[in-house]
């Protein structure tokens, strides 16, 4: 065989070699930078830990109990009571604040803005979270108006029920 074509033959061995090193290389940095498949993260704490249900009942931020927690929607759930949790299980959608806890006033007029569970109203059955008291009070000066703009807004698929 002649110099030229051991070195082409040698010249691909050596390609290939960095190629399967290039391919190892990623496969072990894959779980450092993220693109990875990983095992879920801790679910987040809803509402701060405070009873969805709550401010139904008491028209309060009252903290839910370790001892009373559920998931939904990827969310942990806390609960003052057995019957609380109970009533939230039937229900979840009556009980969980709108807008996934964004603050409405803050859609309505055009941004996102992740509401505060201990700054609360009930409009229309419905728990609702402000980032602030100035925008829960903004609201109430045309609450129709803004829960419309609210609505139709679709930012708030990024909020997280008061996380």
């Amino acid at each position: 065989m002649d110099n030229t074509r051991k070195l082409g033959l040698d010249f691909y061995r050596l390609l290939a070699k960095l190629w399967w090193a290039l391919v190892i290389c990623i496969i072990i940095t894959l779980p450092i930078s993220g693109f990875a498949y990983s095992a879920p993260r801790a679910q987040r704490l809803a509402l701060h830990g405070y009873d969805p249900v709550a401010y139904q009942l008491q028209k309060a931020a009252v903290s839910g109990s370790r001892e009373y927690e559920l998931s939904w929607q990827n969310v942990l759930w806390r609960f003052r009571s057995e019957g609380n949790m109970a009533a939230f299980m039937q229900a979840p959608r009556v009980y969980a604040p709108v807008f996934a806890g964004c603050d409405p006033f803050a859609l309505a007029d055009g941004h996102v803005a992740q509401g505060n569970p201990r700054i609360f109203a009930i409009y229309q059955k419905r728990l609702l979270l402000f980032y602030s008291r100035a925008n829960r009070y903004l609201f109430f000066s045309d609450p129709h108006d803004f829960w419309n703009s609210a609505v139709r807004d679709k930012k708030h698929d990024g909020c997280r029920y008061g996380q």
